[in-house]
């Protein structure tokens, strides 16, 4: 069926062929929005709006017809599209909080592992820095001994070189000619004096080595004070 369409060239004509082409049930409803009154709904009140309505559609020409059901679809059209952005909007909103409380939670379980870490941290920079002063009295304890041994084995030298200059110097001299007959007692005498001399050097000697060898270095076998071994 082909449909038949108004000569708008005659609004008088159109304005008769009018309840012919569109049908009672398709009209819509002024200020309502965009809608289909059906014919059992909105009884009473809306009755009566529906024939006010019919009879003022009924006195339009089809054109301003036309314009207003197309202004009110366009209105009915911006409507669902500013309830679609608000939703838009508040879907958005929503995902932006529930992001940020992740980001939040996350940043917070973060910092809570750090702040662990640097508690660590810190407890073991403690213990460190405690050795470390212990390590120090330590070592300035075995450099004041060092130190006091290596003063007392230079007195010890001293001492020694002393004791050996005063035996060269209380060592008579032997003159077998002026003493004539007296020479060979004065010879054994003097034998008798060496060899205490000579046992006295030798022990003086003996402890002299003995206290060397106590104070030479085992890793490098000087007896200079260069390096000092901790416990």
């Amino acid at each position: 069926m082909i449909p038949t369409f108004p000569n708008l060239s005659n609004p008088i004509q159109n304005h008769r062929r009018l309840p012919q082409t569109q049908p009672q049930r398709y009209r819509f409803e002024p200020g309502m929005g965009m809608g289909y009154n059906n014919v059992g709904n909105n009884q009473g009140i809306g009755s009566s709006s529906t024939a006010t309505t019919a009879v003022s559609e009924n006195s339009l020409p089809f054109s301003a017809l036309l314009d207003k059901h197309k202004r009110e679809i366009d209105l009915y059209l911006h409507a669902q599209g500013e309830r679609l952005k608000q939703a838009l909007h508040q879907q958005k909103r929503q995902q932006m909080q529930y992001l940020i409380n992740t980001f939040e939670s996350r940043t917070m379980s973060i910092m809570k592992e750090k702040d662990e870490k640097l508690e660590k941290l810190r407890g073991k920079t403690k213990m460190l820095e405690e050795f470390l002063k212990k390590s120090e009295q330590e070592t300035e304890m075995w450099q004041s001994i060092a130190r006091e041994k290596q003063e007392m084995v230079i007195e010890l030298n001293n001492m020694l070189f002393v004791i050996q200059q005063n035996l060269a110097f209380s060592t008579p001299p032997r003159n077998d000619i002026v003493n004539g007959n007296h020479g060979v007692e004065d010879d054994a005498e003097s034998v008798n004096e060496c060899e205490a001399i000579d046992k006295n050097d030798i022990a003086i000697q003996e402890n002299h080595q003995e206290v060397n060898r106590k104070m030479v270095c085992k890793w490098c076998n000087s007896g200079k004070l260069c390096v000092v071994f901790l416990p």
